[in-house]
């Protein structure tokens, strides 16, 4: 019995450190999700914004802000490593500030200035998804 006892302690610690040790590199499921539905949503905003749709970029665009603002939160409170966390958190906040300047114009009713607009914090937005997906 004793034997058994000394042969499952050490298994279960080095289980343990093994599962610390992949949720450390891997970002949460929630992130994922988050950076996933970003880039749908800058999708569809600049796809409506390229059919004339001014009205949509503007509710896509708030949508947009809604949902990087959620995943800035929920990086900071993640257990991403610093280094790696400043970066997202940079290009995450690079893309808030681009798209609030997409609603802004799309609420003035200047199209192309917009769309342009738009389609840069698309770019952004996919770049979010792409540091997210490297965290691997």
């Amino acid at each position: 019995m004793q034997k058994v006892v000394f042969f499952l302690i050490p298994l279960l610690t080095l289980f343990s450190l093994v599962r610390e040790i992949s949720s450390e590199e891997a970002p949460p499921p929630s992130i994922r999700q988050l950076s996933d539905g970003l880039y749908r949503t800058s999708q569809e905003m600049v796809q409506h914004g390229n059919e004339g749709h001014i009205h949509e970029v503007v509710i896509y665009g708030k949508q947009l802000i809604e949902q990087t603002e959620q995943l800035i939160t929920e990086v900071k409170s993640s257990d991403i490593p610093s280094p790696q966390k400043k970066k997202v958190l940079i290009s995450a906040t690079t893309l808030l500030r681009k798209t609030r300047e997409a609603v802004r114009l799309g609420e003035q009713k200047r199209r192309g200035v917009a769309l342009t607009t738009a389609r840069k914090s698309s770019f952004i937005a996919k770049q979010v998804r792409k540091q997210i997906y490297a965290l691997q």
